[in-house]
């Protein structure tokens, strides 16, 4: 059961990063909607 709950939140961590990384591409759109939307 600690192992399968340390690898969901491994992959919550893994999402958020990747999800940020696209936020970062995209503040080059000055969508501000957008980039705020990101960060909540």
């Amino acid at each position: 059961m600690y192992s399968s709950t340390k690898r969901l939140l491994i992959n919550f961590i893994f999402i958020k990063i990747v999800y940020l990384g696209l936020c970062v591409k995209n503040i080059d759109n000055n969508n501000l909607i957008d980039n705020i939307s990101c960060y909540s």
